[in-house]
């Protein structure tokens, strides 16, 4: 798999700087319709893709590691299945900079 930064000691030297702002774009992906999106999405996490290939597929539509998606268990056990999945190391290190995401009410889980 390739990617912008392949080496892992390149993750540690990520700054506010790292992606000019003219670079950042809007989070792929969606959550479907509401009820039914989370229902496709827990009955294709549990028993048609697995877990591995659910996340994997989506990964491959979007052409990015980071994106919207509805994560099981979804309606009826959980009130909020709307997630926005992190799939590298570099995504993290973005997430937890003050400067570029703003963390007001959003750290929540399912």
């Amino acid at each position: 798999m390739s990617s912008p930064i392949s080496s892992s000691a390149a993750v540690n030297h990520i700054s506010s700087d790292f992606l000019p702002r003219s670079d950042i774009r809007e989070i792929p992906g969606g959550y479907g319709v509401p009820f039914f999106g989370p229902i496709k999405d827990r009955l294709d996490y549990y028993y048609g893709q697995g877990e591995v290939e659910f996340l994997r597929a989506r990964m491959k539509n979007y052409n990015s590691t980071v994106f919207r998606c509805n994560m099981p268990p979804g309606p009826f056990l959980a009130q909020n299945p709307q997630v926005i999945c992190l799939l590298d190391a570099i995504s993290f290190q973005i997430l937890f900079d003050d400067s570029m995401v703003e963390k007001k009410n959003v750290l929540d889980g399912t």
